[in-house]
């Protein structure tokens, strides 16, 4: 589960888009990555709405929730026989992310990324008819919605989908943006 704390300013009660992406702080050489090196590097790791309070708000997601990834998967085996297949879900059910792949296994010494969250309006992002609950909503930031409109007004992988002038990651952040460090240790 990822837990994160905001700060609504605006003294209003507020729909929020969250946008959550993780990306390498160091090149293959331990050089800091710039924010326009690190762009292409970025993995979105989850989208959702969240009705934000005046004031902080605290904020828990399991993983399991996240828009990219897929959360059933079947085998060659299981798909073969016929297993978990039905006309109504497609291959384009298929599409997205494993789910046990969501965050980088990281390396030994603990590998260092930083962690962007990304705050917008959600009445001016979201699309009108965008989604109706319908089949296939899994990875909905990767794949879209099966027979429906790409539910975000905002390109896919905003912000980190543009060039970034800013030279460093505190130039680069509005104050609708937080960026963490993260360390990602593999112990298997």
């Amino acid at each position: 589960a990822f837990g994160q704390h905001y700060q609504n300013k605006t003294g209003d009660a507020k729909k929020a888009t969250v946008r959550i992406f993780l990306g390498p702080k160091y090149d293959e050489l331990g050089n800091r990555l710039d924010p326009e090196r690190q762009r292409g590097l970025c993995i979105e790791l989850d989208k959702f709405t969240a009705d934000l309070a005046p004031g902080k708000n605290s904020i828990t997601r399991d993983h399991r929730l996240s828009s990219v990834t897929v959360s059933e998967t079947h085998t060659f085996s299981q798909l073969e026989a016929g297993e978990g297949v039905s006309e109504a879900t497609t291959e384009f059910c298929s599409c997205g992310w494993p789910e046990h792949m969501l965050i980088p296994r990281g390396n030994y010494k603990g590998m260092e990324y930083d962690l962007y969250v990304i705050l917008t309006d959600n009445t001016v992002d979201s699309v009108d008819g965008g989604l109706d609950g319908g089949l296939c909503t899994d990875a909905l930031s990767y794949c879209g919605a099966k027979d429906s409109k790409y539910p975000d007004k905002k390109p896919m992988g905003f912000p980190f989908d543009r060039i970034i002038p800013s030279l460093t990651v505190a130039d680069f952040l509005t104050p609708n943006m937080s960026c963490t460090d993260v360390r990602i240790k593999f112990q298997g």
